[in-house]
């Protein structure tokens, strides 16, 4: 602490604290993405598209089209999530925080 300048370490100190939280929130939200994918990734493969695969082969007429595009990546998943949870009233200002 500065004796000519006595709030100077007061303000540092938040400026810190500012910075550990929105790593905290960046981080935080990188694992959630993260486990948010892989279960959407599993409930797909292990439900979604079988139960797909059953319905076609139930009439030989049917056909599945772009089932290669049947996940969605992790950015794009990531901007789906985004635009749909709201902003907490006391989330810390993160420039990239959606």
């Amino acid at each position: 602490m500065s004796v000519d300048r006595p709030d100077e370490e007061p303000a540092a100190r938040l400026q810190a604290h500012t910075e550990l939280r929105a790593s905290a929130a960046d981080a935080y939200r990188a694992y959630a993405i993260d486990q948010g994918c892989e279960r959407v990734r599993e409930t797909e493969e292990t439900i979604t598209t079988p139960a797909m695969l059953r319905l076609e082969a139930e009439d030989p007429g049917r056909v599945l089209v772009g089932l290669e595009f049947r996940l969605k990546g992790r950015d794009r998943l990531s901007e789906k999530v985004a635009l749909r949870v709201p902003i907490p009233p006391n989330a810390p200002d993160i420039p990239d925080y959606p």
